[in-house]
């Protein structure tokens, strides 16, 4: 049996409690092998979660990401983000990414600590707009991504932006290429908004590419459903293929089959 952790104030316990206060009673019945973070805070290969810095290999750099155990659920390094980033990394210069073409625009959503927008600086891309919500995550956020992005002809900038929101100025500087966003479908409360942000902030030739954990298969259906009706087209990646990818070694304890990536497209909608 895993044993229940019982530290104060874990952020880890708090998402989970989070993510499970949004289903009811009835989905809880549902629960997959993957909906929950199955954690005890003396397993060695789950350290990073209670540590006040996590290391990562990113675009051959060793990064050292600031942690913060007393904020929101952005405050950890979460494993959908290690993914994606190494998912950009691998498709850097495919003709979905096309990073090395130039001129690039990236924004990321719900950013948290911001590893993905890191992992696009350092491929090069000239303009990143890492975004969170939380105050309490934003002063990471841009230490972190200041201390990884300080070449002159980049602009790379954190900003506070709430879904839903289509009057911010972080709307009117849209549309952007590529818009990214990594375990950001665990509340269904959110996805109206979310979904608002993305039209707004896309245009004909973007492209949205998420990382999700997998817990509530129906939720998830609902979310790209919700997609399909505003005219966006959804193409998946299983998490079996990203991890014959490669791209799931060594992330955490976490469960192989545990995290999918979705690819949006706007050609349907504008």
């Amino acid at each position: 049996a895993v044993p229940i952790c019982k530290l104060e104030n874990c952020q880890v316990c708090e998402y989970e409690a989070r993510v499970l206060q949004n289903q009811g009673e009835k989905k809880k019945q549902k629960v997959t092998s993957t909906a929950l973070v199955l954690h005890n805070p003396v397993d060695p290969n789950l350290q990073w979660m209670y540590a006040d810095e996590r290391t990562l290999e990113i675009c051959g750099q060793s990064l050292k990401i600031s942690q913060i155990q007393q904020a929101g659920t952005g405050s950890l390094v979460w494993e959908s983000s290690v993914i994606l980033s190494r998912y950009l990394e691998k498709n850097k210069n495919s003709a979905l990414l096309n990073f090395g073409g130039g001129g690039k625009r990236i924004i990321e959503l719900g950013a948290g600590l911001g590893v993905v927008s890191i992992t696009c600086a350092l491929l090069g891309c000239p303009c990143v707009v890492a975004t969170d919500s939380d105050e309490g995550v934003l002063p990471a956020l841009k230490s972190n991504l200041q201390k990884y992005t300080k070449t002159n002809d980049q602009n790379c900038r954190a900003e506070r932006y709430e879904w839903g929101d289509l009057d911010s100025e972080v709307v009117r500087k849209g549309p952007y290429d590529v818009i990214l966003g990594s375990d950001i479908l665990y509340e269904v409360k959110s996805f109206e908004p979310l979904l608002k942000s993305i039209l707004a902030l896309g245009g004909v030739k973007s492209v949205v590419i998420l990382t999700y954990k997998l817990r509530y298969e129906e939720q998830l259906a609902k979310f790209f459903k919700m997609a399909a009706e505003r005219g966006l087209t959804v193409q998946h990646l299983d998490a079996q293929a990203l991890h014959s990818m490669g791209l799931t070694d060594g992330v955490g304890n976490d469960d192989k089959t545990g995290i999918a990536l979705a690819v949006l497209r706007f050609c349907a909608h504008k």
